[in-house]
């Protein structure tokens, strides 16, 4: 056992812990993504100096967010989603998530018995954090500036998705401080 000293011990109570979080997704293979990106008028697009946002380059739908870093071991959760299958989802409208500095424009995918089932399991296994109360599964299209996100929300011709890999993502030692746990699923 560390012996710490009372005032080592008060100060570091006063400290705040800092949760870092790790994320579920599914993604898509979707041949013709490029085409589904470019309904996005370039001048509704909005963008940080870090471009973290803009048009989403890899479409995908996460399961869950907010899985506890500092408790989850990432080959325990690995082994975990390798028991998935895909999931093959209609997409038939487009809506948005209105936010503060941008709007995010979005596919929504339909709430599967299979993909509850996924994002429950993992909720019920893994340490987590949820900050929304409700489940709403998308595939973002892209971010854009606030307010220029409601011309997109329309029904659209249905197309079926298939997700077919499965990615865990946290915190790590790449140079872009995540790594990721990708397995292909059948």
């Amino acid at each position: 056992m560390k012996f710490i000293s009372l005032k080592n011990w008060l100060f570091e109570k006063k400290q705040s812990k800092k949760v870092e979080y790790g994320c579920v997704m599914l993604y898509a293979t979707v041949p013709n993504w490029k085409d589904h990106i470019s309904i996005i008028d370039k001048d509704d697009i909005y963008d940080d100096e870090i471009k973290d946002f803009g048009l989403e380059k890899t479409p995908h739908c996460t399961v869950l967010w907010g899985i506890h870093l500092d408790e989850t071991e990432p080959e325990n959760v690995k082994k975990f989603i390798s028991t998935f299958s895909s999931i093959e989802v209609t997409i038939n409208n487009i809506s948005i998530f209105p936010g503060g500095d941008y709007d995010v424009v979005k596919y929504d995918v339909p709430v599967t018995p299979e993909l509850l089932k996924y994002r429950d399991a993992l909720i019920a296994n893994f340490p987590n954090t949820q900050t929304f109360p409700d489940y709403h599964p998308h595939m973002t299209i892209a971010y854009v500036l606030h307010g220029s996100g409601k011309k997109y929300v329309k029904k659209i011709k249905p197309f079926k998705v298939k997700f077919d890999t499965i990615v865990y993502s946290f915190k790590g030692g790449n140079k872009e401080g995540k790594n990721n746990i990708k397995i292909k699923l059948s």
